[in-house]
């Protein structure tokens, strides 16, 4: 009995000397990723906030502002641009979604542009694609594309605006898959997708599908 009662005393202390080494290397790896984002940050003129409360988060899902960290915010091509980390959880447990034991963490990460003037809300997706840009309570917009319409739903309160900022390059720029989904509220453009903030040099080309909406809306 003595001798199982010290191997489960050395078993147990291993295990809490490997879980510390686990947490320290965690905390040194979330403090070189932060260094490394501020940075950047300060040698391109973006700003670097460690957490934010942006209104666009009642966008995203669960509509989380614990969720979202590290945030840069800059200019590109003209455009004010925010970038920034986003999690939540699900339960992969729907008879009781308060299991702990079946959470699941969705690592994101969020593209806002300002837009030069506000516009009614308008989303974009993927049809019967669930995700909370979706979620707008309005019925599809019909482009007369029916490539578009087959593939894509458009969701407005202002079906004849939403046509007009949806223009044939935008519609193209859809079906060759080269633009993400995305929503406007106000002069807010966003979009999030799965994935975290690693290399800060990669920013401009994870906010660029975004831009190129930017671009081609009203066109």
């Amino acid at each position: 009995m003595a001798t199982a009662l010290t191997i489960f005393s050395v078993a147990t202390a291993i295990v809490l000397v490997v879980v510390a080494i686990l947490a320290a290397a965690l905390a040194r790896a979330g403090s070189t990723r932060r260094q490394a984002l501020e940075r950047w940050a300060a040698e391109t003129g973006w700003r670097y906030a460690p957490r934010s409360d942006a209104e666009w988060v009642a966008r995203l899902p669960r509509k989380s502002v614990r969720g979202l960290r590290s945030t840069l915010t800059g200019v590109l091509d003209g455009f004010p641009v925010t970038v920034a980390d986003y999690s939540y959880t699900t339960s992969a447990n729907p008879a009781d979604p308060e299991d702990d034991s079946a959470r699941l963490t969705h690592q994101c990460v969020v593209v806002a542009i300002t837009l030069d003037r506000p516009h009614p809300p308008v989303t974009v997706t993927v049809r019967d694609q669930h995700t909370e840009l979706a979620h707008t309570g309005h019925p599809p917009v019909e482009t007369g594309n029916p490539l578009f319409d087959n593939s894509f739903q458009i969701t407005s309160a202002d079906p004849e605006h939403a046509r007009q900022l949806v223009g044939q390059p935008l519609l193209q720029a859809h079906l060759a898959g080269i633009v993400p989904h995305w929503s406007i509220t106000g002069d807010t453009l966003l979009t999030y997708f799965p994935g975290s903030l690693g290399d800060p040099a990669a920013i401009p080309t994870l906010a660029a599908p975004l831009l190129t909406v930017a671009k081609l809306l009203e066109r």
